[in-house]
């Protein structure tokens, strides 16, 4: 085999593996490419989920709230007992109202998400049972008011439903702290976790 011929079989050669590099090392890039994608969808993702369920958790904060304000008719409410029942009733309906939609909303995003938030969704089970007994209390006040019971006289019953509700309060907010941990605690390397606060005011 001449001079030549040897330079061509080596030019081959060396194009052929210089290919083969080439292939290996486009792939290597792409799959490099394609998990940077992942990884960034699914921070973007996870961020996003936080938001949107911790905005509606501290809704339904808000909205909880009111609760402290139902015996405010009572203390300031100025007009006769029939005027009274009547702001109170306004006041639970809305608060109600409230409270029901946007538990709906918060039980979609956990079934919406439900891959990221299904650590949490415990908590938010109980969240939404301790709301519903709450609004029981709530509620068979409202029927005994309906029926004639005057609210002065059933204070104490609204204020034993009023820590009830308290106690709703306590857990969002916790609820609230937990996600903000699981999704950004690290990258502020702290951790806010505390303990529930006692039911009352």
């Amino acid at each position: 085999m001449n001079n030549l011929n040897i330079f061509s079989v080596v030019s081959v050669t060396v194009s052929i593996v210089m290919a083969v590099l080439s292939f290996i090392n486009v792939n290597r890039q792409k799959t490099a490419s394609l998990i940077n994608d992942q990884e960034k969808f699914v921070r973007e993702l996870n961020l996003k989920t936080n938001d949107e369920v911790i905005d509606n958790l501290f809704n339904l904060l808000e909205i909880l709230k009111n609760y402290r304000t139902l015996d405010t008719s009572y203390k300031f409410f100025q007009g006769n007992e029939k005027e009274i029942n009547k702001e109170f009733n306004e006041k639970y309906w809305n608060i109600n109202r409230s409270f029901f939609s946007q538990i709906f909303t918060i039980e979609s995003i956990f079934l919406k998400r439900n891959i990221i938030l299904k650590k949490h969704l415990h908590d938010f089970n109980i969240l939404k049972a301790s709301g519903l007994n709450a609004d029981k209390y709530f509620w068979d006040i409202k029927t005994r008011v309906d029926r004639g019971s005057n609210l002065k006289d059933i204070i104490q019953e609204v204020r034993q439903a009023q820590i009830q509700a308290e106690e709703v309060i306590n857990q969002t907010e916790n609820l609230i702290i937990k996600i903000q941990n699981d999704f950004m605690g690290h990258l502020y390397k702290q951790n806010n976790a505390r303990k529930p606060k006692p039911p009352g005011f």
